[in-house]
């Protein structure tokens, strides 16, 4: 396996470029919902297989020995647990005092900041060189902390009647299909490559795959989105954009602190990096979709943070690897 890992590191020898690629998806996804939104309406269906196709490659990249090692690494996971279920919420809690008076968009963007990554996070981590075995280990922490935490906060944040958006059942369906799947398909791949050797060309193949397929996430992702935030009141939504910006920026110099705390390797520290600055935008976007009363508002705010969030992670690739050395 680590023979894999080099190769990946080797194929991406031209990493100080792949900015240029993940943001030229980024513009032709926009060009294309601006342009053609009536042939981009039906392309929603195909975010979600790709995301699970983005993780599979992603896993497979990952040596299962390392990742299990990860799982007895305490010291990263409490970081990783103070940070996500102590200060950031506070942190979140504190936006507050800056967001508009509408109970929608408060309950909107105090969701989604509550609830860490688990998706495209573990991309962004590897092509920012972060530690993959370590983002990974971390995935059923993250996952079951904000199923158990986001109803706490919300309730304190907020008052008890918005849990009546909550559905246990749909952060469960997100686990299985967008963890649970990718994770033992990439298993069951790797264990069936070391009987049958004549399957490497093909899977040397798919463990370069993942930056190609986040390129396709993100194209998706712009160009099916775009016409929603484009429609919906934008007035509303502009004061949003610092607060998104200023919780981000405030979230990585949080990171770098617990990092350097916790006396991290550098891997672990930009993991630590990248996983403050990405919030669950997809998962958490079902709950908007179900309020009763302006769930279009409380959409285009989601979508607001992850489109921010989505050019933020693409410069954080660059800056990241550089910053902490």
């Amino acid at each position: 396996m680590r023979k894999s890992s080099t190769s990946w590191l080797s194929w991406r020898n031209l990493e100080r470029w792949q900015l240029i690629p993940l943001l030229l998806a980024a513009l032709a996804g926009l060009a294309t919902g601006h342009w053609q939104t009536a042939l981009v309406a039906g392309w929603q269906v195909a975010i979600w297989p790709l995301l699970g196709a983005l993780l599979f490659t992603v896993f497979l990249n990952l040596d299962l020995r390392g990742w299990q090692r990860a799982l007895v690494d305490r010291r990263f996971l409490s970081a990783v647990a103070l940070m996500n279920f102590g200060i950031l919420p506070l942190l979140t809690g504190l936006t507050l005092f800056w967001l508009p008076a509408d109970p929608v968009i408060q309950f909107a963007v105090i969701l989604v900041l509550l609830a860490p990554c688990t998706d495209w996070f573990l991309s962004f981590n590897l092509l920012g060189r972060g530690n993959p075995e370590r983002a990974t280990a971390a995935i059923p922490l993250l996952l079951a902390g904000q199923v158990l935490t986001i109803p706490f906060w919300i309730t304190l944040f907020l008052g008890p009647g918005t849990l009546e958006a909550f559905g246990l059942e749909r952060f469960l369906a997100v686990f299985v299909g967008l963890f649970l799947v990718p994770l033992s398909l990439a298993l069951a791949a790797q264990r069936l490559n070391r009987r049958i050797k004549a399957l490497d060309p093909l899977i040397h193949g798919l463990r370069h795959a993942p930056l190609f397929l986040l390129m396709a996430v993100i194209f998706l992702v712009t160009a099916v989105e775009l016409s929603d935030l484009l429609h919906s009141e934008l007035g509303q939504l502009q004061p949003l954009i610092s607060i998104f910006l200023g919780w981000t920026l405030v979230a990585l110099l949080i990171a770098l602190g617990i990092g350097h705390v916790f006396q991290l390797a550098v891997p672990a520290r930009r993991t630590l990096c990248f996983n403050a600055g990405s919030r669950n935008s997809f998962v958490v976007l079902p709950f908007a979709l179900a309020l009763p009363v302006k769930s279009d508002l409380a959409t285009a705010v989601i979508l607001l943070q992850a489109m921010l969030e989505l050019g933020l992670l693409i410069l954080l690739t660059h800056w990241i690897p550089r910053l902490i050395r």
